[in-house]
């Protein structure tokens, strides 16, 4: 999941002409969901949100969180923030979410902070939307759940006095490029045995 947070002293949403979305002083908040994300990445990305330490202290010190100044938050459901560009100009977005679980993990992150006791407006899922903002700084933070994360299975075996441990990438959680790190030993190309060896 990724999330890109701006401080805000005001935000709007727009949909066929229609505001559905409006917040004066907090946060706006662009939310991609990912491939494999779960209910611990919808945790981490609400905690995060919530806690960010974005917003001035009376020394003008970002030391302040969303719920301690009572503000607002705008969250924009926003699948290109997976928008991949290294192959070519066009985007591939292979990294994002199906939309159905997209639009369950988005509505997940937002019941989240409702439940934190924050006022939370939203945009509308698969639509087009116009976003207006005053960014305040500017102020913008990223917030990526997986960061480099790799899961894995791991056994001990025991062979004599030797302790073997044998490892698989191959889980519930792992992009579909991680999840095929153990296939084999050492195979492909100069990047994957890099991510080999650091498994």
């Amino acid at each position: 999941m990724r999330a890109v947070v701006q401080r805000v002293n005001e935000a709007n949403v727009t949909v066929e002409g229609v505001v559905v979305g409006s917040i004066g002083r907090g946060l706006l908040v662009y939310l991609g969901a990912a491939q494999n994300d779960q209910a611990g990445d919808v945790r981490y990305t609400v905690d995060k949100i919530a806690g960010l330490r974005v917003f001035p202290n009376d020394e003008g010190r970002m030391a302040s969180s969303i719920i301690e100044i009572g503000g607002a938050v705008l969250v924009v459901p926003q699948f290109t923030l997976f928008g991949d560009v290294r192959r070519g100009r066009r985007p591939s977005f292979d990294g994002a979410a199906v939309p159905a679980d997209a639009e369950r993990l988005y509505l997940e992150v937002v019941d989240g902070l409702r439940a934190k006791g924050l006022s939370v407006e939203t945009g509308t899922f698969r639509a087009m939307m116009l976003v207006q903002s005053t960014i305040d700084g500017p102020v913008t933070i990223q917030i990526d759940t997986r960061n480099g994360q790799l899961f894995a299975k791991v056994w001990l075996v025991r062979v004599g006095r030797v302790r073997l441990y044998l490892l698989d990438s191959n889980v519930e959680g792992n992009k579909p490029e991680d999840r095929q790190l153990t296939n084999r030993l050492y195979g492909g190309d100069e990047r994957t045995r890099i991510r080999q060896e650091l498994l």
